[in-house]
Order: C-alpha cells, then sequence, then structure tokens
C-alpha cells in the first residue's frame, strides 16, 4: 500500500461563511486515496484537525491553532509519508504528527475506525459468522470504558466499548 499522498483544497469564504467566525465547527468534506485512506479535516472554534484512519497504516491526528488564517480565503495542503504527516496554510507549515496511538487522546468529536460485528448497525448488512468490519464514525460522548459514536455512512449512533477502536 502506497502510504505518500497529499490532498490540497480551498477554503472560500463565499463558500463557507462558518470560517470568518472564530467560534464555528465545521466539518469539511472527507477525502479517500490511495486504496481507502480516509482523511477528514474539521475547524472547532480556533483548531483545525486533521484525521488519518486506515487499519494498514495506523492512526493519524493531528490539532494546530488557526486563528490568524481565520476570516480568509485559505489554502490547505496535507502531505503524508510513512513516517509523517504535514499540514500547511496558505504555503506556511502549521504541524507536523507522526503515527499515534489513541490513547487517552479521545475528545468528543474526533473521527475513529472501529470493529461493527453482525447486526449492530441497522442499515448495515454483515453476512457471515464471525465476521467484523471496520467503519468510520465519529465520537458523540465518551465514558471511561465505552464511547458514544455516530457512523455517518450509516446514520446511527451505538455505544461500544473502547477496545473496539482500532488504531
Amino acid at each position: 500500500m502506497n502510504k505518500n499522498f497529499s490532498v490540497t483544497f480551498w477554503i472560500k469564504l463565499d463558500q463557507n461563511p462558518a470560517w470568518k467566525d472564530k467560534d464555528s465547527v465545521i466539518d469539511f468534506p472527507s477525502f479517500v486515496v490511495n486504496e481507502g485512506i480516509q482523511i477528514f479535516f474539521s475547524k472547532h472554534e480556533s483548531l483545525f484537525k486533521v484525521f488519518v484512519l486506515h487499519p494498514l497504516i495506523g492512526y493519524r491526528k493531528m490539532v494546530t491553532d488557526v486563528e490568524a488564517y481565520i476570516g480568509k480565503d485559505a489554502f490547505v495542503a496535507f502531505t503524508n509519508d510513512e513516517s509523517e504527516s504535514k499540514l500547511y496554510i496558505n504555503g506556511s507549515l502549521v504541524s507536523t504528527v507522526t503515527p499515534t496511538n489513541l490513547g487517552d487522546d479521545l475528545e468528543i468529536g474526533d473521527y475513529v475506525m472501529v470493529k461493527v460485528d453482525k447486526g449492530e448497525l441497522k442499515t448495515l448488512n454483515i453476512e457471515g459468522e464471525g465476521v467484523q468490519i471496520i467503519a468510520p464514525a465519529k465520537i458523540s460522548a465518551i465514558s471511561d470504558e465505552t464511547v458514544s459514536l455516530y457512523f455517518f455512512a450509516q446514520n446511527e449512533n451505538l455505544d461500544l466499548s473502547k477496545d473496539r477502536l482500532v488504531y
């Protein structure tokens, strides 16, 4: 699997007026590259978050303050290779991360990969006994042992043990 890729896009004020507001929350459209690697971008107030999800390349979460860029058109470039991921805004490097373990760094709003068993999601038909799939989801609540997850592709919510997260 090729772990090298880049994603670029513009955040234009006329197309995304919430980018003018420092306190806004924005979930940008996701990207799928190189055989199913999923990349999610979001803005939570002045923090810009990037999540890279794929069981073969690991979990990468990037969080960086972008207050200086809010309120103006912005060009976003994200690059990934085997050892690190980099985020550029308007040509300036704003953050670098290496593959990480989820550990205790989970937050509400994070995108994660989750093991799902047959019958757990009503709109997902899994055939065969003992078969699991891995699906992307967004965390909506967290407790000591469980996470509440929103499976956006299926438009369903599910509470599962944290040990069902894949990283």
